[in-house]
């Protein structure tokens, strides 16, 4: 007798499965189809039946695991916007709104939180032509809500200073999020405890130094799109 296959939408989700546990430990570079369906224990065909290519794949893994985390960051900052209505915002939680809620989205995700937090984190190293374009378009829109927001807060810095500080803030996240040491300090704290740390660290330096400053004059200022 003919042994009983998985329906296609169990088969869709172990190849999802697998390709997040691996994307998230060895990056979106170096992941091949190959090594996808030798650890589901499938054929390459399911690949291209199901998504198409690898880049099929490797876009719907991203949708997954950014959709949680960019549709709270949306929500939480069109409610700052509505609350203070053109007015300064606490900077807490404006950072809380931008960073913070990818503590959640790990927590919300079918996939295990280290996971979660990874994958989010290999994506945003990725270069923009690596990324689709939807995802690169949402993440666009929502960092200039936050320039906008914290320019409003931190009125001596201009804004392409807020850019670069945003920039490296972005840079500490991914390093925090994919150094070898993360699976270490998540055995000791939660993706949590993590991030509402992380949001103490980058209040501290977007802080650091504006109370010196004169207040930005209204001139043209420089933007960089990250």
């Amino acid at each position: 007798m003919r042994k009983a296959q998985p329906n296609e939408s169990e088969t869709k989700r172990r190849m999802l499965e697998v390709a997040a546990a691996l994307l998230a430990e060895h990056g979106f570079e170096v992941v091949s189809v190959r090594d996808v369906t030798q650890a589901a224990k499938m054929n390459v065909a399911a690949v291209n039946y199901h998504f198409g290519s690898r880049d099929g794949l490797m876009a719907r893994v991203m949708e997954e695991a950014l959709r949680h985390f960019n549709e709270e960051r949306l929500a939480r900052l069109q409610g700052l916007e509505k609350r203070f209505a053109g007015k300064p915002a606490p900077l807490e939680e404006v950072l809380e709104a931008w960073l913070k809620p990818l503590a959640s989205a790990a927590q919300r995700s079918s996939w295990k939180d280290p996971v979660t937090a990874l994958l989010i984190g290999r994506v945003l190293t990725l270069p923009v032509d690596k990324v689709p374009t939807e995802i690169s378009q949402t993440h666009a829109g929502i960092d200039e809500r936050v320039r906008r927001l914290l320019s409003k807060t931190l009125t001596p810095l201009s804004v392409g200073e807020i850019s670069w500080r945003m920039h490296g803030l972005l840079g500490a996240l991914v390093h925090t999020l994919v150094s070898p040491m993360m699976s270490g300090l998540l055995n000791a704290a939660s993706v949590e405890a993590i991030m509402a740390r992380f949001v103490k660290f980058a209040a501290a330096a977007m802080r650091e130094g504006a109370d010196s400053l004169p207040p930005t004059k209204n001139s043209p200022q420089a933007t960089f799109d990250f």
